[in-house]
């Protein structure tokens, strides 16, 4: 079973410190920094999610939104992933995860692609552009509004940017569930770690008519 330690300690330079221990990119440290507003997963958090994901990391493509440090996405491309495509808007994030890439040294553009911008124009470009995931990772801000939210599932539930077989793994706070259930997604599984919620999502049948 895959071991994730988050060092809550703050090391020199004001940064903490997360260690991946499973895969290639094993026993290398990811960095983050204070002040940006980013909140790694808990261990047990992302532990359990790529548990549970199992063999479908194996050779997927995946988009991870709002990437923040860029630890899903790594974790991903450490287990075998064939590609990555990072997504963050703010330019502190873009250079955070290009650094942790070099970092775990899986700075290979033909595997890992960095881009600086929001989550929905992302979803537009990649889809004009025939780009088509296995996995989406969707873990937003804690006080991202619910209408950026809908807003983007919308765009997921009406374009080919998941593929027909494709999961969300979407990570919200417990007390937000209800309100973000997305529409035109089903869950497949769902997982509760204190005061968060991790579902994990199919996209329903689009109509015929």
């Amino acid at each position: 079973m895959a071991i994730y330690v988050y060092n809550r300690k703050a090391s020199r330079g004001g940064t903490d410190i997360l260690r991946v221990i499973a895969g290639v990119a094993r026993g290398r440290k990811l960095k983050n920094i204070r002040g940006l507003c980013i909140r790694p997963p808990l261990d047990q958090v992302k532990e359990s999610t790529f548990d549970i994901l199992g063999h479908l990391v194996q050779d997927a493509q995946v988009l991870d939104l709002f990437a923040g440090t860029g630890s899903l996405g790594v974790e991903a491309l450490s287990r075998g992933c064939q590609r990555v495509i990072f997504v963050d808007k703010d330019e502190r994030a873009v250079r955070l995860v290009e650094e942790n890439l070099e970092r775990v040294g899986l700075a290979d553009p033909q595997r890992a692609t960095v881009l600086k911008m929001d989550a929905l124009a992302a979803v537009r470009y990649l889809d004009q552009r025939g780009e088509k995931f296995d996995l989406i990772f969707v873990d937003p801000p804690y006080k991202i509004g619910k209408g950026i939210l809908e807003a983007l599932f919308y765009l997921l539930s009406t374009t080919d940017v998941l593929k027909d077989e494709g999961e969300i793994i979407l990570k919200i706070p417990l007390a937000r569930r209800q309100e973000m259930t997305p529409a035109h997604f089903s869950p497949i599984k769902e997982r509760r770690f204190g005061q968060s919620t991790v579902l994990f999502l199919s996209r329903k049948p689009r109509s015929c008519s």
